[in-house]
């Protein structure tokens, strides 16, 4: 069974107890060492693989043996299910994702025995491979509605793609990438936790299902590209996804989008949700400078060479200011406290940073910033009284400053301006 959370709880009999094999597994598993791999055939019969980290499962499931069976509940990372002996080309495959709320750009027909609607229920965006759709599940509006009310775990929609030569592992990095995105676009974590596999006829003949860590909705405020307007969604995706692509090895992109989704967690301290948004500023930031070459001054090693002759002529200035013991706190007896003399400043990164992906950032508002992140960091408090002003602050500069990153120069939702709709200004000459 897979729970909303995403978590893989197998029920597995062995009905043989005198079999070595399933005895040596199950004191193995009693032990607490994992397992890689486990295959075996379900009740329809039909072929199961497990793969990943297979462990002892501590819940509340039937854990039995007796004279002719072992029966154990298993934990797994991803688990595939195919039917016996038989193997069928791929076509389609469908990702189930979870928490993304969504107006679609094509109207499509539901029809069951009693009703018939219309809604706008896809989502297409175009891609370098093809498109791609994502598609409400049935049970779409209930969930959305248990996501706002409970603010729970909810598969809301699937997110379709043809093949077309690729293999499974293509298919799983693309959905990745794309959960991603929408999960900056909606300030909430998007995970996949199953896919099922088409034939060219549109016969089922594949499902995986996979233990993703997923994370509870975080509400309407939490979203930056707005659920209303699919046009939006689609230019994100369009423009967003190459360059994601390109980005997310350079800078770590997509740690530093997870740890920004923290900032977003409703239920948590202002205080530890701007703990968590500065942390991804300079995670982002950190990535920036090495690839830029901005860590240090001057070369590290050249400056390492001067060290001692810096060491002594500073040293020699505070002893005459301070004396001596001052000047031996103040270098640190082997001078390493100089070295942070060349290492560029965090607002010297951030300023060279926010100039090459076009973000205005005024001094006083760079100011401001550096200001709360010192607060935060040092005093775990923020700068001033109006704590919600300052957090405000950092969530809206890293919202832009992250969809600049992936191209996007359509309309954000502003929490600095009251959620108002605007646009973002494009760079004229971007040197990205």
């Amino acid at each position: 069974m897979q729970f909303v959370d995403g978590a893989l709880r197998v029920q597995c009999y062995f009905p043989d107890e005198n079999n070595s094999e399933p005895s040596s597994l199950v004191s193995n598993l009693w032990g607490g060492i994992a397992i890689r791999h486990l295959s075996g055939i379900t009740e329809d019969n039909q072929e199961i693989v497990l793969e990943g980290q297979i462990l002892l499962t501590n819940v509340d499931l039937p854990i039995t043996a007796d004279s002719e069976a072992i029966t154990i509940a298993l934990i797994a990372t991803e688990m595939l299910i195919v039917p016996k002996e038989v193997s069928h080309p791929l076509q389609t495959l469908r990702f189930g994702i979870t928490n993304f709320e969504f107006e679609g750009n094509i109207r499509r027909e539901q029809k069951t025995e009693t009703s018939y609607k219309l809604d706008m229920g896809i989502l297409a965006a175009n891609l370098p491979f093809g498109e791609i759709r994502v598609e409400r599940l049935l049970n779409y509006d209930e969930a959305v509605a248990n996501l706002r009310a409970i603010q729970s775990i909810e598969p809301t929609c699937e997110i379709s793609l043809e093949l077309s030569g690729h293999d499974i592992q293509w298919a799983k990095d693309v959905a990745d990438n794309l959960c991603t995105i929408l999960s900056l676009a909606k300030g909430t974590k998007i995970v996949w936790i199953y896919l099922d596999g088409y034939d060219a006829e549109g016969i089922k003949r594949l499902t995986l299902h996979k233990y993703a860590i997923a994370r509870p909705y975080s509400g309407a405020s939490a979203s930056v590209v707005d659920s209303i307007h699919p046009s939006d969604v689609k230019e994100l995706i369009e423009n967003g996804y190459q360059r994601f692509t390109q980005l997310k090895g350079e800078y770590r992109l997509g740690n530093v989008i997870d740890s920004y989704l923290e900032s977003k967690r409703p239920h948590s301290y202002l205080e530890s949700r701007g703990l968590a948004a500065i942390q991804s500023m300079e995670l982002l930031a950190g990535q920036y400078a090495e690839k830029h070459n901005l860590v240090y001054v001057i070369d590290r090693n050249k400056f390492s060479d001067k060290l001692s002759e810096i060491g002594s002529a500073v040293s020699e200035a505070l002893q005459e200011a301070f004396g001596e013991d001052s000047a031996n706190s103040l270098c640190g007896e082997d001078n390493e406290k100089l070295m942070i003399l060349n290492r560029r400043t965090l607002r010297q990164v951030l300023k060279r940073l926010f100039q090459d992906f076009g973000i205005e950032v005024s001094r006083q508002k760079l100011n401001e910033l550096i200001e709360t992140r010192n607060a935060l960091v040092h005093r775990g408090s923020f700068n001033t009284n109006d704590r919600v002003k300052e957090f405000y602050r950092i969530i809206s500069i890293m919202d832009t400053l992250l969809l600049k990153m992936l191209g996007y120069e359509g309309y954000i939702l502003d929490c600095e301006q009251k959620w108002a709709r605007i646009k973002l200004q494009a760079k004229a000459n971007p040197s990205r």
